[in-house]
């Protein structure tokens, strides 16, 4: 059962109300923007949140990501266009957790797509197309996403690393404070050294959104089940759901979706 929602923007202080007001009085010297749900007041508020209030910071990231959209158009996206890299069902949107917020999932070992350039811009593509279905299907005061991700049986290189962080933090970029919060099951020997490792030069903030599950599966159940209603969890990710990922349905559904838009 999802708590009832309520808005951050209902809880500003006073001094981050006028920060707020602030950055309003700069972005609508931008002059007219494409989508004005770009820049409504939840956007301009995960920015300043996102960078610690910094208003040149996030009033710079907040134009580049304007800029991107023009250019990289995610809204644009369909799943249709990248079924090649999608039809494994190694990442998707499915349901809610018990905050509202919509849930990826992501499971590598699933990924067997080619490791190419063509392949890593189709998969960087596929994460943005998810996201913004997320951002879609938000109800009303819910910002941001929480992401179940299984390394078990994946194939795990310093290459797959390397691209995988790319695509995360060029992500990050323009889906500013869109991350809630992550579950990382079985991440085995080498990959939990390289998290102790890059934890030190983390932010608190940030550490504090990830969590790691090296232990059995009822211990990574339980601990899921913290904030996803295990009802509603598929049972590939420890849950009690019969939810199997189907292509063709995700891309009827995203067409009807977009004829109606």
């Amino acid at each position: 059962m999802s708590k009832a929602v309520v808005s951050p923007l209902t809880t500003l202080t006073q001094e981050e109300k006028d920060k707020l007001a602030q950055f309003r009085t700069i972005v609508d010297g931008w002059g007219e923007i494409e989508d004005p749900k770009q820049v409504d007041d939840m956007a301009l508020f995960r920015y300043l949140k996102g960078l610690q209030w910094n208003m040149d910071v996030a009033s710079a990231h907040l134009k580049e990501t304007v800029e991107w959209r023009k250019t990289f158009r995610p809204q644009d996206l369909t799943l249709r266009d990248l079924e090649s890299v999608a039809k494994s069902g190694w990442c998707y949107q499915y349901g809610f957790d018990k905050e509202s917020r919509p849930i990826i999932y992501m499971k590598l070992s699933k990924d067997k797509a080619p490791d190419t350039e063509e392949n890593r811009m189709l998969k960087y593509k596929l994460l943005a197309y998810i996201q913004e279905k997320c951002v879609a299907r938000m109800p009303e005061g819910v910002y941001n996403i929480t992401w179940v991700v299984d390394l078990a049986g994946a194939s795990i290189t310093l290459s797959l690393i390397q691209s995988m962080k790319d695509m995360f933090v060029k992500l990050g970029d323009h889906y500013t404070e869109r991350l809630a919060k992550v579950y990382v099951m079985n991440l085995g020997w080498g990959l939990s050294m390289i998290w102790s490792f890059l934890k030190p030069f983390l932010a608190a903030s940030t550490i504090a959104k990830y969590n790691m599950l090296n232990g059995k599966d009822s211990q990574n159940r339980e601990a899921l089940a913290k904030d996803i209603d295990v009802s509603q969890l598929p049972k590939e990710f420890l849950g009690d759901k019969d939810y199997q990922f189907d292509l063709e349905k995700e891309i009827q559904e995203d067409e009807k979706l977009k004829q109606s838009a």
